[in-house]
């Protein structure tokens, strides 16, 4: 069974806590197959941010091997914790995503049509053409060393990666073709990035947006 076809009672946890915001009273486990047994993460009121304890299942000491308090840095939106695991442990962002039981239930995704409108709109307002971008090698980097505005970066970025053109995603900037499931995860790390992000804040946003788009071709229009 792949992370795209999850049902019954797999499904069923992947999804329990989706939907779980700020101000809610939450404490739960993670559902990470090596972190399960002792690993707990919730939202702390008194600071105002989620966190997360996480302990390897072969450590049986008090202090867990990573601890994403919410202390040194606020994590006010659930999201945002699956980015800290993702960089920190090594896991992917499906693994994060389900392990926190975040991934949507009954997820809608942009045609294929909006998104080749999205990535033609974005393209000329930027004065390239699709032999310009560097497919399916660097095109992050491509695009910023013309000096292309950020927002545009990121929507010619996610909208490449979304139409299987290029195989880098958006947000974690990891190698991992676009699937549903995979398109869940960078949706949450696109939006935990949005608050913890430290550069290219307009680059993040902009992603951020772009996965969650769900117009039409005519839409495309409206935007810029």
């Amino acid at each position: 069974m792949t992370a795209d076809d999850l049902h019954g009672a797999a499904l069923e946890r992947a999804t329990r806590n989706h939907g779980a915001k700020p101000g809610y009273e939450l404490q739960d486990g993670v559902d990470l197959v090596g972190w399960e047994h002792r690993s707990t993460w919730g939202y702390d009121f008194d600071l105002h941010s989620f966190y997360a304890r996480l302990w390897r299942n072969d450590n049986h000491g008090d202090a867990p091997d990573f601890d994403f308090s919410g202390i040194a840095r606020t994590l006010p939106w659930p999201e945002c914790l699956v980015g800290e695991m993702v960089t920190a442990m090594e896991c992917t962002p499906v693994e994060a995503m389900d392990a926190l039981g975040l991934r949507d239930p009954s997820p809608a995704f942009a045609s294929e049509a909006a998104l080749e409108a999205l990535l033609a709109t974005n393209l000329d307002g930027a004065g390239l053409t699709p032999q310009d971008i560097e497919v399916p090698h660097r095109v992050f980097e491509g695009l910023m060393e013309r000096q292309v505005d950020e927002q545009r970066v990121g929507m010619l970025c996610t909208a490449l990666w979304l139409l299987g053109l290029d195989y880098i995603a958006p947000a974690s900037s990891l190698q991992i073709a676009a699937t549903p499931a995979t398109i869940m995860a960078e949706r949450h790390m696109a939006v935990g990035a949005v608050y913890t992000a430290e550069y290219n804040r307009d680059y993040v946003k902009a992603v951020d947006w772009a996965l969650h788009w769900r117009g039409s071709p005519s839409d495309v229009e409206q935007l810029f």
